[in-house]
């Protein structure tokens, strides 16, 4: 348990921190940063997808062959969009989309776990994940709507709704989580790598950041 809270605050301090980092150093960091979180996701994608593929018996062993490839391509799609994406914007806009981002991603993330923590309550979807509770969904939801609606409000420029778009991104900030959780089930591993000690791969910490990330790019093809 103590241990747990302080990967949680630790990671926090880590993500406020880049976020610092960012602000002061300007754009050009950002994108060797996200440069290199792209090349470690993908690293730890191919392994997870690997180590799938060798786990597959003779029995059906081509159709579920045919699957995991299907799978590996989908991910390394995945993955790569939003953060080519974010390589590429942050050339010609300013730096405060990628840092709303982090943002929420923070916000959501550590609310979660000690709201669940504190509530405790029914699970949220005890089949993908075990830990996930109603009450840590919630926890999470309203911080990261209220740092949606800071950055949304004062910071970026938007044409999209403040409220819309403060209620959309803690909500894919959950779903993301969610959808790397179900990813490795499928694949059956506990975490995506060990590059972050206790705290698994870079897979895990930025799952959510992803689909916060294609929401933003929605946003601006949509010009808004």
């Amino acid at each position: 348990m103590e241990g747990e809270v302080i990967k949680r605050v630790a990671s926090a301090i880590c993500i406020v921190t880049i976020i610092i980092v960012a602000l002061v150093l300007g754009k050009l960091w950002i994108q060797l940063l996200i440069a290199v979180f792209l090349g470690l996701m993908l690293y730890e994608w191919a392994v997870m997808n690997i180590r799938a593929f060798g786990d597959i018996d003779a029995t059906g062993a081509s159709m579920r062959a045919a699957s995991r490839l299907l799978l590996l391509l989908v991910g390394i799609a995945y993955i790569a969009s939003p953060m080519l994406y974010w390589i590429h914007a942050l050339g010609h806009t300013d730096r405060y989309d990628v840092v709303w981002c982090m943002a929420v991603v923070s916000a959501c993330d550590v609310a979660a776990y000690f709201g669940g923590r504190l509530f405790g309550g029914p699970k949220l979807v005890p089949n993908i994940s075990k830990n996930k509770t109603w009450s840590g969904a919630v926890s999470g939801f309203m911080a990261g709507f209220v740092a949606s609606y800071v950055f949304a409000a004062h910071l970026v420029s938007i044409n999209a709704g403040v409220l819309l778009c403060s209620v959309i991104m803690p909500l894919a900030a959950i779903f993301g989580d969610l959808l790397e959780s179900k990813t490795k089930r499928m694949l059956n591993v506990k975490d995506s790598g060990g590059i972050i000690p206790g705290h698994g791969g870079v897979c895990d910490r930025l799952d959510s950041f992803l689909l916060v990330s294609y929401v933003v790019m929605l946003l601006r093809v949509l010009g808004s």
